[in-house]
């Protein structure tokens, strides 16, 4: 909890984002007071993350222990992801799984698809649907505030089937499109009262509890 006496302290200095040095007591009191109370919450919130980092970080030892122990009775070292694992306790009332998921992005590729796709779209004109059209514009949409194309969409307009003979090229094109540029690793926690129970996900989400 901020000080009140020491925010607002005879002779303390603040300086601004521009570097101009002001004194406290030329500040409204309700600024001082915001200002002082922005500094605190960042820094307890900034010694939470590093808390809960080093605590996830442990849970993977842990993890990577317990999988090493598994492994050595069939004579293999621990290697590789840790991702496709579950354990569960006796009586199936708790679980942690393990899961690593693709990152995935657009790259240059995305403008020849979709010039091949108009092109299609073009030549077919008066058989292709107005449903499809709107599924290939909306594959190529942009997000308003990142920029990015999704790449779900783009996967998912590789499924449609084009009677067309540049829809092979076309495909191809998306499938360029999608790069994998990286992987992140999901640990999660379940528990439920008896096993005949549905599994009760524990939420570690800060803005959730």
């Amino acid at each position: 909890m901020i000080n009140k006496e020491m925010s607002l302290a005879a002779g303390r200095i603040l300086r601004s984002w521009c570097g101009v040095e002001r004194r406290a007591d030329r500040l409204k009191p309700r600024e001082l007071l915001a200002s002082d109370l922005a500094e605190e919450m960042i820094a307890l919130a900034v010694a939470e993350q590093d808390r809960i980092r080093a605590w996830k970080e442990q849970r993977y030892a842990d993890i990577d222990a317990l999988l090493d122990l598994i492994l050595q009775d069939y004579g293999l070292r621990l290697g590789g992801s840790r991702g496709g694992n579950t354990f569960e306790n006796h009586d199936h009332t708790r679980k942690v799984t393990i899961t690593v998921a693709d990152q995935k992005s657009v790259n240059q590729a995305i403008v020849a698809a979709q010039a091949l796709l108009n092109q299609i779209l073009d030549d077919m004109m008066g058989t292709v649907s107005a449903d499809l059209r709107k599924v290939v514009n909306s594959a190529f949409s942009r997000h308003p505030t990142s920029g990015r194309i999704s790449t779900e969409r783009i996967l998912a307009l590789k499924r449609q089937d084009f009677d067309h003979p540049l829809w092979p090229e076309a495909r191809k094109a998306l499938s360029d499109a999608v790069e994998v540029i990286g992987s992140r690793t999901y640990l999660r926690f379940y528990m439920r009262e008896t096993s005949k129970e549905g599994w009760k996900n524990i939420d570690l989400n800060f803005s959730s509890l």
